[in-house]
C-alpha cells in the first residue's frame, strides 16, 4: 500500500515541476523580445535596446550588442548636469557661462551659454568647465554610487567621457535612464526634474519624447553615434538607448533618426 501510494505523489511531484518550468521560461520569454529591426540602421552597426517601466518587457535587435561598452561622448551630459547641479556649481538650468571666445568649428558654440541651452547644443566646452568645478574627486565619487559603467575617469577630468577613459553599455544608459526616471539616482529630487526638463526633444502623438545625442570622433571621423532617452506614453515609460558605428559619417543625429523610426514601428 506505501508503495503504490508514493506513485500518485511522484507523479504529482514531476507535474508541478514541469508547470514551473513552464511557467518560469514563459515568464522569461514575454521579458525579453527581440524584433528584426536591423533593417533601420542601413550600414551601419547598430544596437537598440528598449525597456517597459510597467512591466519589465525589453526589446532589442537582433543583431544587438547591449552590453559591449563605448564612450558616452555626449549623452555623458546628462551626468554631468545632474553632479554640477546636486553640488551647487550651477543653481538651476538658467546658469550661464561666458564664451572665451575660441572659434569653434560648431558655430552653436561660439556665444554664451546657459545651462539648457548648453545641453540642447551639446556645447563641449561647458561641461568641461563643470567638470573641471565639480573636481575628480566628487566626479569620481558620483560615477561610483551610480554605478555609471566602468568609472574611469583616468583619462583627465576635462576629456574623460569624451572618446576616452569612462565607457558605458547600452544596457547599462537604460538602467541609468530608469534611475533618473524613477528619482532613484543619489542626486537631489530637485537636479533629477530639472535634467528631465532639459532633455525634453519633443510632443508627438504617441507621447513625449526625451533624450540626448553623442557622437565620437577618431582620427578626424565620425565612427559612433548616440541617442538615449525615454518615451512617456499615457499608460507606460519606455527607456531606451541606440548606439550606431561606422568607419565615418556617424552621428548622434542619425541615432535619433533611427530611433523615431524604430519607434514608430511599434
Amino acid at each position: 500500500m506505501k508503495k503504490s501510494g508514493s506513485i500518485p505523489s511522484v507523479l504529482s511531484l514531476i507535474v508541478l515541476a514541469l508547470f514551473l518550468a513552464m511557467t518560469v521560461t514563459s515568464a522569461n520569454a514575454a521579458q525579453k523580445s527581440e524584433r528584426d529591426l536591423d533593417s533601420c540602421f542601413g550600414d551601419y552597426r547598430g544596437t537598440f535596446i528598449m525597456e517597459s517601466l510597467k512591466n519589465g518587457t525589453v526589446v532589442t535587435n537582433k543583431s544587438a550588442e547591449p552590453d559591449r561598452r563605448s564612450a558616452p561622448c555626449s549623452t555623458f551630459k546628462i551626468f554631468n548636469s545632474l553632479s554640477a547641479l546636486d553640488c551647487g556649481v550651477v543653481k538651476d538650468e538658467n546658469e550661464g557661462r561666458r564664451w572665451n571666445h575660441h572659434k569653434y568649428a560648431i558655430k552653436s558654440w561660439n556665444r554664451d551659454h546657459v545651462l539648457a541651452t548648453a545641453v540642447s547644443n551639446s556645447v563641449v566646452w561647458y561641461f568641461q568647465e563643470l567638470a573641471s568645478q565639480i573636481g575628480p574627486e566628487r566626479m569620481q565619487d558620483y560615477l561610483n554610487k551610480c554605478d555609471y559603467g566602468n568609472k574611469d575617469i583616468s583619462s583627465g577630468i576635462t576629456r574623460f567621457w569624451l572618446g576616452e577613459s569612462l565607457e558605458i553599455s547600452p544596457k547599462e544608459q537604460v538602467v541609468f535612464l530608469k534611475r533618473l526616471v524613477r528619482d532613484e539616482l543619489p542626486f537631489s529630487k530637485r537636479s533629477m526634474a530639472i535634467v528631465r526638463g532639459m532633455i525634453k526633444v519633443k510632443e508627438t502623438e504617441k507621447g513625449i519624447l526625451y533624450g540626448k545625442t553623442g557622437t565620437d570622433m577618431k582620427d578626424g571621423k565620425l565612427t559612433l553615434g548616440w541617442f538615449v532617452g525615454y518615451l512617456a506614453t499615457p499608460s507606460d515609460i519606455h527607456v531606451f538607448a541606440t548606439r550606431i558605428e561606422a568607419e565615418d559619417n556617424c552621428r548622434g543625429a542619425d541615432a535619433r533618426a533611427i530611433t523615431e523610426k524604430i519607434l514608430e514601428s511599434f
